[in-house]
């Protein structure tokens, strides 16, 4: 009987309902391995959100690379800026740099100079650069950079106007940085608030491999904070101060002998060059009379050998 049993148990499993069977049977527990698998991994998805709350995803991918982190490492509710945040940077007032260049005529170069420097002084500027040279017509030249301050721009320039003979040129520019200053500003707030989330990952840092990287990611975020830093510092250096350049000149004059010409020391140094010039032609009739004459006496050589050969035809 245990013999047909099991022989009939053997058939069964062979039948074509058999197979249906144990094939559902198989799809069953392939089911419920993956539906348990997929609950796991949705709590370690949880998990890390709520780990990671708060963080960039930079830090989470090295936080979870790590695992060095536990829930409470980063505050949840720790200041992340957001495109949402720019509004608050609605109030920024507008930032124009502001720079004009003017040549001028004046009278006197060298009283005109200071006189320029007092008045922007007077605005609470500054000159940047200075300089002045003599024209060959012996008349002086000069440049100057001024920085005055953007509230005062248009009344330097006229107060400028006022000291001169003839504005020659004048050419004044413009350039809206509003946009650019305000998205820095937006990026290094998120630099700071990462830079901040990095120094609490450090604190409870374990192990020299997770300080290492920290301290790398670290150094890389403060990196762009001093170059945001930097471009935000020029920003307002060159809207806060325009930026006038000017050029100056005499009105050309007549040249006139002056106590520095001396005729005798002219005629001496025209004799002196007469005599430089007498000696390098005598050197050059020297040089050409050492090469000339062998090649002569080669050449008469050659042409007395052709004569001898011309008359034995």
């Amino acid at each position: 009987m245990a013999f047909l049993k099991k022989q009939s148990r053997f058939e069964f499993m062979h039948s074509p309902w058999g197979k249906k069977i144990l094939v559902g049977f198989l799809i069953l527990v392939i089911l419920a391995v993956g539906f348990w698998m997929g609950q796991g991994s949705r709590m370690d998805l949880k998990g890390w959100d709520e780990n990671f709350s708060g963080v960039s995803s930079e830090e989470a991918y090295f936080k979870g690379e790590a695992d060095m982190a536990s829930s409470s490492m980063v505050p949840r509710d720790f200041p992340i800026p957001s495109s949402g945040d720019l509004g608050q940077y609605a109030s920024v007032e507008t930032k124009i740099i502001r720079t004009a260049n003017l040549s001028l005529l004046v009278e006197n170069t060298e009283e005109f100079i200071p006189r320029v420097q007092t008045m922007v002084e007077g605005f609470k500027g500054f000159v940047e650069y200075s300089s002045t040279w003599v024209e060959v017509d012996e008349t002086t030249s000069g440049s100057m950079t001024l920085r005055v301050p953007s509230k005062d721009f248009s009344s330097a320039m006229e107060s400028i106007k006022k000291m001169v003979t003839v504005v020659e040129s004048e050419s004044i520019s413009a350039q809206n940085v509003t946009e650019e200053y305000i998205d820095l500003q937006a990026r290094l707030k998120t630099l700071k608030a990462e830079e901040a989330q990095y120094l609490l990952i450090l604190e409870r840092a374990s192990t020299v491999e997770e300080i290492l990287k920290v301290t790398d990611y670290l150094s890389n975020v403060r990196a762009e904070i001093e170059s945001l830093q930097g471009r935000l510092q020029y920003l307002e250096n060159q809207t806060d101060y325009s930026t006038i350049t000017l050029t100056v000149h005499e009105e050309a004059s007549l040249i006139s002998p002056t106590e520095n010409w001396q005729p005798l020391v002219v005629f001496k140094e025209a004799f002196n060059q007469l005599i430089q010039f007498a000696r390098w032609t005598v050197e050059a009739l020297i040089w050409v009379v050492v090469f000339a004459g062998p090649a002569l006496v080669i050449l008469g050589f050659i042409y007395s050998i052709w004569r001898l050969l011309a008359s034995r035809k």
